[in-house]
């Protein structure tokens, strides 16, 4: 007769997998996006020369783009080619292949109850459903480091070279995916290593075996990562690393809605006494090794950002959010035997997870009223078929490939009123002209100096304002000005 808590952990695990299939559905028919999103859309549709070329002078490494490369091209052997829908596809996928994992490796090892837990944890914890729906690599970078962390175990109670060559591969594909996601790989790797030297010295041989496995797959990439940090070193877009900071980041993983803060901060009080009392009652090893791990990278990312220079954000935290929450499933199951303790804790995941999901859901639904937003009124402010010009390299990306893809774009980034001129004077340019396209210039100048416009009325272009957003409605502050071309010589 089947157990009561392998009852509890498939109910657990069927409510897990249908809030997946209805937020899959969800995000699949709401589709919205953001700037990093349409750069994964840009980068991965470029022919291949230009793909290396742009990979290397991202501050990425080129798993993810690869791998939705790849799928673009599957899905439009199905005349699927909305880049964004595939996206969006491509990263729920190893939200998926965790799942199928935890039904037959995670059951296996810990039971159908830390299964079901962790199944509905995936889904409902802070920053999960947000990511696994996000056209970026962060996913993918949970699902290799999450996978690795289940071959250790494998490792430890059924050591085989088949079990290690899976490790180093998911490794080296951790390597590949994201920086902080191979810096989770090599604290995995560190905290296993003292595992063994403590416990198991016969399993030292192989395990270093696996680890030059590693550096020489990852040789190759080794001088472009270097160049991808001086890059880094030289001016980034990540904050500088404060105590407020610091509590955002904290505050991200265990709080499922903004307001009110308190409720992150009784999670994450929960989460603490959890961990404290399965110390002192020595509950799983394994699992305070996880726990571990996803306290050590954070760690290492503050100190390298306060420091040096800024490299840490929320979002890096990702990679070990998986292990991170399996560790919490293996530990709450392991109190089963004291079911008023459990109880409490699992009455208290329920609840994170339902605010977690509600939550979720409604900044999908806000972003996609955004993304609609946006793309109707820069069509009716811009249109089809006409010239649009940029001297901002992002807004020339995001409007370029995605809002204002109908269109001819151009970008200068220097000279722009004389640069205007001369393009005004081209032929091509003129017969476009002739046949009823106009002319728009997307000024990223205007909020601040006002160089550029300044430039162009030096230059004797003609500029109409058209259009203004509101502070902070986009990544970057612009107006729009149609640019008179009549009587050009």
């Amino acid at each position: 007769m089947e157990k009561y808590d392998d009852k509890l952990g498939f109910g657990l695990a069927s409510i897990g997998i249908l809030i997946l299939l209805c937020v899959s559905y969800f995000g699949l028919t709401h589709l919205n996006t953001w700037h990093d999103e349409i750069f994964s859309m840009w980068i991965s549709t470029l022919p291949f020369d230009q793909f290396w070329v742009a990979v290397i002078q991202d501050v990425h490494p080129p798993l993810y783009y690869l791998i939705y490369k790849i799928f673009i091209n599957i899905f439009e052997l199905f005349n699927i080619t909305n880049l964004t829908f595939i996206g969006k596809c491509v990263s729920l996928m190893p939200i998926y292949l965790l799942m199928a994992l935890s039904l037959i490796k995670i059951r296996k090892n810990f039971g159908m109850l830390t299964a079901g837990l962790f199944i509905f944890c995936l889904v409902t914890m802070p920053m999960f459903i947000q990511y696994a729906l996000e056209v970026r690599m962060y996913s993918w970078s949970i699902f290799f480091v999450t996978t690795s962390f289940i071959f250790i175990y494998e490792i430890i109670e059924r050591n085989s070279y088949k079990n290690w060559i899976i490790l180093t591969l998911l490794t080296i594909c951790s390597f590949y995916t994201h920086y902080f996601s191979a810096l989770s790989s090599i604290i995995l790797y560190l905290i296993f290593l003292a595992y063994i030297l403590k416990d198991k010295k016969e399993l030292l041989k192989t395990w270093s075996m696996s680890v030059a496995a590693v550096i020489l797959a990852y040789l190759p990439w080794i001088p472009i990562a270097y160049n991808q940090f001086k890059t880094g070193e030289q001016g980034f877009w990540i904050p500088a690393i404060n105590m407020d900071t610091v509590v955002g980041y904290i505050y991200s993983v265990f709080c499922p809605i903004l307001e009110p803060k308190v409720i992150g901060i009784l999670f994450l009080i929960v989460i603490v006494v959890l961990i404290i009392y399965s110390i002192r009652h020595n509950e799983n090893n394994f699992a305070l090794m996880g726990i571990l791990s996803f306290i050590l990278v954070p760690l290492i990312g503050i100190c390298v950002s306060y420091l040096f220079f800024p490299i840490f954000h929320k979002r890096y935290l990702l990679p070990l959010l998986g292990t991170f929450w399996l560790s919490i499933s293996i530990l709450i199951s392991s109190l089963y035997v004291n079911k008023k303790l459990f109880t409490i804790f699992l009455v208290i995941i329920l609840i994170i997870g339902a605010l977690g999901v509600f939550s979720s859901v409604n900044n999908e639904q806000n972003d996609f009223n955004d993304t609609i937003h946006k793309n109707e009124t820069l069509q009716s402010v811009v249109g089809s078929n006409n010239i649009v010009i940029f001297d901002n390299d992002v807004l020339y990306l995001d409007f370029g490939t995605y809002f204002l893809k109908n269109n001819s774009h151009y970008l200068f980034k220097n000279d722009v009123g004389q640069n205007i001129g001369n393009l005004l004077k081209n032929s091509t340019i003129q017969s476009k002209i002739d046949n009823g396209s106009k002319v728009y210039y997307i000024d990223c100048t205007s909020k601040g100096d006002n160089s550029n416009y300044l430039e162009c009325v030096d230059s004797s272009i003609k500029l109409n304002k058209i259009y203004s957003p509101y502070p902070k409605e986009y990544i970057r502050e612009f107006d729009i000005y149609e640019v008179q071309t009549a009587n050009i010589s």
